[in-house]
């Protein structure tokens, strides 16, 4: 019976503070990207994905009516498909006790390491660009766009974490079903790993 309802309430949407709101778009991108390359989609999940990527890179990386509807949407084709690595990430370091508090939301979190990971899988497979090619999504314009939701403050705090909590994030289902295959050893690609 809930599933069916959705609330709107847009006077309580616009008093989401900026830095909240633009974490909520990168869970959301997320979502679909990850949605959009995991192993278990169809190619009907995957266009339904792609359309939605392209539609978060058109919009405002702040509160506007029309992310609910899309972040429902994403939220939709994510629970049909599984996720990845992103969020196999926020699942380990948001509870973890060595997680900064500032930094231990699963949004905020999704956000940060979209970018890196992105280029991960880009780095190792080229399952990623041949999906975003067949979905007309332009891979340099996609991580300029994941470039504005990162945050190297919040990267920075969290990386030691997620270098001690390597294993625990590969034992996360998400991790499995990851666009790339993820290894014990990439973990030495987040030790290294540098915004550009």
């Amino acid at each position: 019976l809930f599933r069916s309802v959705r609330l709107r309430w847009p006077e309580l949407g616009r008093t989401v503070p900026a830095d909240r709101a633009r974490d909520a778009c990168g869970d959301a991108a997320a979502h679909a990207l990850e949605a959009l390359g995991s192993p278990l989609a169809d190619d009907a999940l995957r266009n339904r994905a792609a359309g939605l990527v392209r539609r978060f890179q058109e919009m405002p990386l702040a509160y506007h009516p029309e992310w609910f509807e899309l972040s429902a949407e994403a939220t939709a084709v994510q629970a049909a498909s599984s996720v990845g690595l992103v969020h196999a990430i926020a699942h380990v370091l948001e509870p973890h006790p060595m997680t900064p508090r500032r930094d231990a939301t699963h949004a905020r979190l999704c956000a940060t390491y979209l970018l890196p990971v992105l280029q991960f899988n880009a780095a190792q497979s080229d399952k990623l660009s041949r999906l975003l090619d067949q979905s007309s999504i332009d891979l340099p314009a996609l991580l300029a766009w994941a470039g504005r939701l990162f945050d190297p403050m919040v990267f920075e705090r969290t990386l030691p974490v997620l270098l001690a909590s390597w294993p625990a994030i590969l034992r996360d289902r998400c991790a499995r079903t990851n666009v790339a295959l993820v290894r014990p050893g990439h973990v030495d690609f987040f030790r290294a790993w540098a915004p550009a």
